[in-house]
Parts: structure tokens; C-alpha cells; sequence
């Protein structure tokens, strides 16, 4: 497995892991009604699923080593800022990775 494909999987994890968050914290939200919290446990048991599966071919827990909430934090921070910053701070990224590689 490359590099990339590595991370990609390690991103859908810590989305993974994430959305099981929110939809655990959904379902104990009382003013969610009958119907959307019925759609809901579904989801949040495959996320289980998912996560559970992921873990057992990982041969560990991975959640418990991993800030997930930070990526989600970052994540947040990213998709509120303008289009022309998203593309300044993109760059900034690619400059400081390159930067690091040669050290």
C-alpha cells in the first residue's frame, strides 16, 4: 500500500470515528424526533461497524491513540474561511511539508 493510500484510510478512520460521535451525541438529544432518531441509530450502528471492522484488521484500537476531534476541529476551521485564504493556506501547507523533507 502506498503512502497515500495509507492516509486516505487513515482520514476515512478519523471521519469514521467522528461521525459515530455525533450520531451517538444525536440520539441522546431529546428534542430529535421519533422518526429521524430511529434513522439515526441505524447510522450510528454501522459507523460501529465500520470503526469496529477497521480496528480488527488494524489489530488495535486505533480511536484510542488518535485525537480524531482535532482533524474534525481543523476541518471546521478550513471550511469556514474564504475561498482565497483556503488556496494561501493550502500553500503555505505544500511550502512547509517541502521545507521539512529537506531537513
Amino acid at each position: 500500500m502506498t503512502e497515500g493510500q495509507q492516509e486516505s484510510i487513515y482520514l476515512v478512520y478519523v471521519n469514521v470515528c467522528n461521525a459515530l460521535i455525533y450520531a451517538e451525541d444525536m440520539l441522546i438529544d431529546d428534542t430529535l424526533s421519533k422518526s429521524a432518531r430511529d434513522v439515526m441509530r441505524v447510522i450510528r450502528d454501522r459507523l460501529r461497524w465500520i470503526k469496529t471492522n477497521m480496528d480488527i484488521k488494524a489489530e488495535q484500537d486505533v480511536s484510542k491513540t488518535v485525537d480524531t476531534l482535532r482533524y474534525d476541529g481543523v476541518m471546521r476551521l478550513l471550511s469556514s474561511m474564504p475561498d482565497k485564504y483556503q488556496g494561501e493556506l493550502e500553500d503555505l501547507i505544500v511550502n512547509y511539508l517541502k521545507s521539512i523533507e529537506n531537513v
